[in-house]
This record gives C-alpha cells, sequence and structure tokens, in this order.
C-alpha cells in the first residue's frame, strides 16, 4: 500500500473519530 494512501485513510479515520467525539460532547450538554 503506497505511503499517501496510508496518510489520507488515517486523516479520514482521525475525522470520523473527532466526529464522534463531537457529538459525544453535544448529546451530554442535552
Amino acid at each position: 500500500m503506497p505511503i499517501y494512501l496510508k496518510v489520507r485513510e488515517i486523516k479520514r479515520l482521525s475525522k470520523v473519530e473527532k466526529l464522534k467525539v463531537v457529538s459525544k460532547k453535544i448529546k451530554s450538554k442535552l
């Protein structure tokens, strides 16, 4: 697997994780 593809995948995964964290914070505020 080329490195740049790996990097892209990692970035995408970290975005998903951030979204999960943000949605959890929002839910806890409600």
